[in-house]
């Protein structure tokens, strides 16, 4: 879920090879989900919005996720992906 400015939950923790689901879900404003190292993310999504994206977490470590639109990373809509070998 995305509010301004932030992510519910903030951080999201899988194993490497585990097929990941996640549905997005804007809460107030217009937000997007992406997660970095991955190329996933949802498109730009008007309040009350969902979209879900799935992919496999292939590469273990920490990845930023955000909101891609101008500023609101900037103001801490990030999160992290914890992905364990």
């Amino acid at each position: 879920m995305g509010f301004a400015y932030g992510f519910s939950p903030s951080t999201i923790e899988v194993n490497k090879g585990d097929t990941v689901k996640i549905t997005f879900i804007s809460t107030d404003l217009s937000h997007n989900f992406v997660i970095e190292n991955y190329n996933v993310g949802t498109s730009i999504l008007s309040k009350s919005e969902s979209q879900t994206i799935q992919f496999v977490v292939d590469k273990a470590g920490t990845f930023t996720f955000y909101c891609s639109i101008p500023g609101h990373r900037q103001e801490g809509m990030i999160g992290k992906l914890i992905v364990s070998s």
